[in-house]
């Protein structure tokens, strides 16, 4: 009966499909294979011993791994194959890449996965998504050369951050986007202590933030960050630019389904946006969108990146947006939503004479404005 599915890929090339772990081990432990049945209940001893070939160690030839189980499996179920599964790997095996779906981490269920990872040394990126977390003491695997983790549409994540912060300390890319956000005072402060462990964030990506926790960040070395789903308040825009002040190296923000709100939020905003020579990309899509910082964010000096797809362009809008452009000598690329037949020759008429754009899209319809030679 099956009741899970692992797959993996092998350091020889593609994936491939219908193939068992034996079949892969009788025709090359490198070659190009997916295992299919890792997690079934009558699985044969000699797959097993498969799996710890294909393993094998650190120079073992699967690279690749993926835990998903289908529809309906319980969670004794998943802990007796992922027990079996621990019984069949090396102490150490050459996994860098590890993507874990739709499972609730119990405490039993916890103590096998974790142990898992303890022995994944060469991980580099790891994934959680549509995972719910329940409570557990579990073993705090050290992945020193994680460099990417991915928590999207996880429930309850603490737990998770609470395993894997102090243990991280190369991580360089964090994507967090928690299914239901992060709503009580105990989760908010293992969040924010989470956060203050990643000193060498360069990309984050923040879903449904609080940003309490971008305000414990101790990264210096952000280069991008991207908040999505959130209205930015004053006082959280306070948390938000300090936190960008602090990181001088930040060449890229991403604000995707934002809105400011409040008295003086945009000019907070805007005040921000003009002080930071080194921005080069600027995203705010699907996300309101006020003349004034159109004209400010076209006329920033080091801008080439400029993204406003998703938003509504009133005339002022646009007519801000070029006279900014006139200013602008930098700007490579220009992103924007639906607009009229008298918005488009006004702004046809601007890039035209426009020293630098090369690319501009409107309606998602990409435009080269000049070739690269």
């Amino acid at each position: 009966m099956l009741v899970g599915r692992m797959q993996g890929r092998t350091r020889g090339g593609a994936i491939a499909s219908g193939h068992t772990v034996r079949d892969l081990c009788n025709e090359s432990p490198a070659g190009s294979a997916t295992l299919q049945t890792l997690a079934a209940e009558s699985m044969w001893h000699g797959e097993y011993e498969a799996l710890g070939h294909l393993l094998g160690g650190e120079s073992g030839s699967l690279q690749d791994f993926c835990i998903e189980p289908p529809g309906a499996v319980t969670s004794l179920d998943l802990v007796r194959t992922l027990e079996r599964t621990l019984r069949a790997m090396p102490d150490r095996c050459g996994i860098e890449r590890l993507r874990i779906a739709r499972l609730t981490v119990t405490a039993a269920l916890g103590v096998p996965l974790f142990e898992m990872l303890a022995r994944m040394p060469l991980l580099q990126r790891l994934s959680f998504e549509n995972t719910v977390f329940e409570e557990g003491a579990w073993s705090r695997p050290s992945l020193l050369r994680l460099e990417t983790l991915n928590v999207v549409g996880t429930t309850n994540p603490a737990p998770l951050l609470d395993v894997l912060a102090d243990k991280t300390p190369n991580l360089r890319t964090l994507h967090f986007a928690p299914h239901d956000g992060v709503a009580d005072a105990n989760a908010n402060k293992r969040l924010n202590e989470a956060f203050r462990q990643w000193e060498r964030l360069e990309d984050l990506t923040l879903e449904n933030p609080d940003l309490c926790a971008v305000d414990y960040l101790r990264s210096r070395s952000l280069k991008r960050l991207c908040l999505e789903n959130k209205r930015l308040h004053p006082e959280e825009l306070k948390y938000l630019i300090a936190v960008l002040r602090g990181n001088p190296q930040l060449s890229s923000l991403e604000l995707r389904h934002c809105a400011t709100a409040g008295a003086g939020a945009d000019d907070m905003l805007l005040g921000y946006l003009v002080r930071t020579p080194t921005l080069g990309a600027l995203t705010f899509a699907d996300s309101t969108f006020d003349p004034q910082l159109a004209a400010l964010t076209a006329r920033h000096p080091g801008l080439k990146f400029l993204n406003l797809e998703g938003n509504r362009m009133c005339p002022g809008s646009v007519t801000a947006l070029c006279a900014g452009l006139r200013s602008n000598t930098q700007l490579v690329s220009l992103r924007l939503p639906p607009l009229s037949e008298e918005q488009t020759k006004l702004l046809a008429a601007t890039v035209e004479r426009h020293a630098s754009i090369r690319l501009l899209s409107i309606r998602g319809v990409r435009v080269n404005i000049r070739s690269e030679a």
